[in-house]
């Protein structure tokens, strides 16, 4: 039974009645993506505005602890590829890896914290650490290389197998791969997906959007870009509100004159800029992720006691738009007119929808523990100016609040040190797309987030591919074929041939080329083995 699954050299036997015996095979997909293709929807030119998850459209994250064998290497002497059976052959893919620190603030006095922040101010070393991130698109991974193709030019006899998992119950999405090598001079992608130039004040530009930065904490605008928007700046701006005491508010313009910024990184993945305080808040931290297909807000909320906090988008009047949430699925026009029937309870999402683009909305904010209650929040008012009292000067476009949206926490305690960690993370719309069936679909992004497992292989030992199980009363016999870079085999078996790598139970490890599961063929259910070649202490592919 030569067919091979999804790792290549795995078998998995159903135990049945004593009567009948049935060995399973899991044969590879005759269908995959090739690298760089796009899910059918939204952002391939689909008609459907509303049912299809732009995964592609997201990244895929691991940290350093996901490379042991990698240690203290050279991040330099690293490179990504995808297998490319058009060459046929590695192909790089852009990548980055962004060091991180565990940095100390106010450090031997009462208010000191810790916050995991990517290293800014080149503290580290350049070498592999747990805490370092690597990130590298969906869209970019691919199938699985033959183990016969040879490695790329400068490539180490060490790599990592990295496979991808869309772990969405209905997505039907086959895992895909991509293959991290070691060595030097490897070759490298020239594609990026940002630029910026890493200043307080400027513009980070993507492949569909821009996000111009007035400074700090002043988002100001937001475009899609043509020929998916019209390149107009749909928003006010980002906006914030923070109530101390009734009477006393301050606004986005007040927490960025006291605040600090942190520094901005920039690959050819992500761009990265953080930002320290915010008015009374000085130990509020918040982290921008710029993708090419999406934006993300990290934001740590630090404060003493508030009243309430608002965090939400305020857009510019235009021709056409509709404000969807998962409470007012029919859609709220966005006219400058108030909606009295609209919900105001917490949601998960939202979609503005409409002429020259739009946004899909994913908010995340912890459960109530550190603050009493949360509630959305929507306001189409053209005549609410939401100056604030002690901001007289405040730098509103249009002094209105059409579509105004987000998120309001009430009742905020005492969280200087702990921090409330709250995520914002925004999908560009094109002209006229979106829905609540969209806002569905982005919700459940959220819930079911990229998988990736890596597994260290070594070019110079051999892969088992030729496993076959038969039964022997009720014992399951394994045999392979013997390969003679082989010093041992190891045995792995599982009930469940999707789980990853690392949960997969090591049953043996024989010199030999036969084993024998005792009892396996009697017991319920499904038993899965792998068969992995060894060379000095180094395990080989699955």
């Amino acid at each position: 039974m030569p067919s091979q699954d999804h790792r290549s050299c795995s078998r998995c036997f159903r135990h049945l009645l004593p009567a009948v015996v049935i060995v399973l095979v899991l044969l590879a997909p005759a269908w995959v993506f090739p690298a760089g293709a796009s899910a059918p929807g939204i952002r391939d030119g689909g008609t459907d505005t509303g049912a299809t998850n732009p995964r592609d459209d997201e990244p895929v994250l691991l940290t350093g602890a996901q490379f042991p064998e990698l240690d203290g290497r050279l991040l330099a002497e690293t490179g990504l590829f995808v297998y490319d059976p058009a060459i046929p052959g590695y192909r790089p893919i852009p990548f980055q890896w962004d060091e991180r620190i565990d940095k100390v603030f106010n450090e031997g006095t009462p208010f000191e914290f810790h916050q995991l922040l990517y290293d800014f101010d080149h503290e580290e070393d350049g070498r592999l650490d747990a805490d370092d991130e690597l990130a590298f698109m969906y869209r970019d991974a691919g199938q699985r290389a033959p183990v016969e193709a040879p490695w790329p030019a400068g490539a180490s006899d060490l790599r990592y197998e990295i496979r991808v998992i869309d772990p969405r119950p209905e997505s039907h999405n086959p895992p895909r791969w991509v293959y991290l090598f070691t060595g030097t001079g490897l070759e490298t992608s020239p594609t990026r997906y940002v630029d910026w130039n890493r200043l307080p004040a400027g513009t980070v530009h993507a492949s569909t959007f821009e996000l111009v930065y007035e400074d700090r904490w002043l988002l100001t605008e937001y475009r899609v870009l043509p020929p998916c928007g019209s390149g107009s700046d749909l928003i006010d701006r980002f906006k914030g509100r923070a109530v101390p005491v009734e009477g006393n508010t301050e606004d986005e313009e007040g927490w960025n004159a006291s605040s600090w910024y942190l520094g901005g990184l920039l690959g050819p993945v992500r761009a990265i800029r953080a930002v320290r305080g915010a008015a009374s808040g000085a130990n509020t931290i918040h982290v921008d992720v710029v993708y090419g297909t999406f934006w993300e807000r990290r934001l740590t909320l630090r404060v003493h006691p508030l009243i309430r906090c608002k965090l939400y988008f305020d857009w510019l009047p235009r021709g056409h738009a509709v404000l969807y949430t998962p409470f007012n699925r029919e859609g709220l026009p966005i006219d400058g007119e108030p909606d009295p029937q609209a919900r105001q309870d917490y949601a998960t999402w939202n979609v503005m929808a409409g002429d020259g683009g739009g946004m899909a909305v994913a908010w995340h904010v912890p459960p109530p523990t550190l603050y009493d209650s949360r509630e959305g929040w929507i306001l189409d008012d053209a005549t609410v100016n939401d100056q604030t009292s002690l901001n007289p000067g405040y730098g509103d476009d249009d002094d209105s609040l059409y579509g105004a949206h987000g998120v309001r926490l009430l009742g905020i305690k005492e969280c200087n040190v702990e921090g409330i960690a709250t995520r914002i993370r925004v999908y560009p719309l094109c002209d006229g797309e979106g829905n609540a069936s969209f806002g569905d679909a982005i919700g459940e992004l959220q819930d079911h987030p990229i998988a990736a497992e890596a597994t260290a292989e070594w070019q110079n030992v051999p892969a088992v591919r030729s496993l076959r199980v038969h039964r022997q009363g009720d014992d399951a016999v394994l045999t392979w074929d013997a390969h003679p870079d082989a010093d041992s085999y190891r045995v792995y078996r599982a009930n469940d041939p999707s789980l990853g790598y690392d949960d997969w139970d090591l049953a043996d490890e024989t010199e030999e080329t036969i084993w024998t599961d005792a009892g396996a063929a009697s017991g319920p259910g499904f038993r899965c083995w792998s068969v992995v070649g060894v060379q000095d202490g180094q395990q080989g592919p699955w």
